[in-house]
């Protein structure tokens, strides 16, 4: 969600620390933007942001995205992991 600092490589090892498997996705400030509008994320990079410390504030989703690149489902921070596994599966068997 941070265009300025978050490169490729910050990214792909932020991820990893959550699944070998799991794809972090980063961009210029207008794709970043367009991505967050297309799946309905909250985020704020301050206007000065890249010129000095700032914060940034965002939605907490993960998603899962189907084989063809389309949206599947959506996981906020208080779905189980038991509930997120149903869901998944549930998921793949639909694409079966």
């Amino acid at each position: 969600v941070d265009p300025y600092r978050d490169t490729v490589e910050q990214i792909r090892s932020y991820v990893k620390e959550f699944h070998p498997k799991l794809i972090g996705l980063t961009g210029t400030p207008e794709e970043i933007k367009k991505v967050a509008k297309d799946f309905k994320i909250y985020n704020f990079v301050p206007e000065y942001a890249g010129h000095e410390d700032y914060l940034v504030d965002h939605s907490v989703f993960t998603f899962l995205i189907g084989p063809n690149g389309g949206f599947l489902d959506f996981f906020g921070p208080e779905k189980t992991e038991e509930e997120m596994t149903e869901r998944i599966l549930s998921r793949i068997q639909d694409h079966e």
